[in-house]
């Protein structure tokens, strides 16, 4: 995989046209564009340091693979603008979500996702490369309503499904989660390929270093009680079985009652009977915090029970790199 980068004030457009020649995923996350009237009359585009790319030049400059899919984050791109929450309704985020996705179904890509949300991009791209379709995908990320979203059709592209969802904010409503495209499609119907042979675990290649990083990352966020983000970093490769001065990715599981965590790591091959240093293994921390459902988990898991010699300490964090 090949990724570019580009941040204000290196985003140069001939640039980005340049390597994203061909790209399969196109992301993009910075200010939205409209043409300054409220309500605007029209919406589009990207803002760069030295240029508005506008609808008509991602038309005719843009030249992504066949069925590519593009992620954006900004204002306008899935209904609202920062400073008009609470003040449009739904046939107003229709057009607006339909104007800004435009001029990429006009060019015949297969996905236009737009999310408000920080963490939603990699959230995405993890369950495209699990396996899930486009439509799925949509549903699957944590700030999906089915109570709340509004399922219709592009008003130019019928063919394609237009999908809106909104919050309620004390603010008011935020038109912020939208999926233009083809919900039925799998990133292997789009761009070929084939599954990755099962080995019963689903293992990701990454760097030893690489996957130690993405561990540490997962035991901060697992202490920030995020437990589906610590199982997208163990998607993507994660090390089971890192330690920070001898507790294990699963011991900080255990401690901060993920069960959920705690059985993706068991599937991940988690060493369930490493010693912490004050003697415990996961699973006697788990009786001692009475956390019945975990050590039902790793009693089936084989996890062995052992008395500590000292009291639990567990260790600081390490700071933010």
């Amino acid at each position: 995989v090949t990724v570019y980068e580009f941040y204000t004030p290196s985003n140069e457009w001939d640039r980005i046209k340049q390597v994203s020649r061909g790209a399969h995923f196109l992301l993009y996350r910075g200010h939205g564009v409209y043409d300054g009237s409220t309500p605007p009359r029209w919406v589009g585009g990207f803002s760069l340091k030295n240029k508005f790319v506008s609808s008509e030049d991602i038309k005719a400059e843009l030249d992504l693979a066949p069925g590519a899919i593009v992620m954006l984050y900004g204002c306008f791109t899935a209904g609202n603008a920062g400073f008009d929450i609470g003040k449009i309704n739904q046939t107003e985020a229709d057009r607006r979500v339909a104007m800004y996705s435009k001029p990429f179904m006009d060019e015949g890509y297969s996905g236009y996702f737009a999310n408000w949300y920080g963490d939603a991009f990699q959230h995405f791209i993890a369950h495209l490369f699990s396996g899930k379709t486009l439509g799925e995908t949509y549903r699957a990320y944590r700030d999906f309503n089915s109570s709340t979203v509004k399922y219709d059709r592009h008003p130019d592209y019928p063919q394609q499904v237009m999908w809106i969802d909104h919050d309620d904010w004390d603010s008011g409503r935020a038109y912020n989660y939208a999926f233009v495209g083809n919900p039925d499609k799998t990133l292997i119907d789009l761009f070929g390929g084939s599954n990755v042979p099962d080995n019963g675990n689903n293992e990701v290649n990454v760097s030893p270093e690489v996957a130690d990083d993405l561990a540490e990352e997962m035991i901060r966020t697992i202490y920030a009680d995020k437990a589906d983000d610590a199982i997208v970093l163990l998607e993507r490769g994660a090390n089971p079985n890192f330690a920070i001065k001898g507790w294990t990715v699963l011991s900080y599981a255990v401690y901060k009652n993920q069960p959920t965590v705690v059985a993706a790591l068991i599937a991940r091959n988690a060493n369930v009977n490493a010693v912490l240093p004050d003697g415990y293994t996961a699973r006697s921390l788990a009786e001692r915090l009475n956390y019945a459902r975990i050590v039902q988990l790793l009693e089936n898991a084989g996890a062995e029970r052992r008395p500590a010699h000292r009291s639990m300490q567990v260790p600081e964090l390490p700071g933010p790199q």
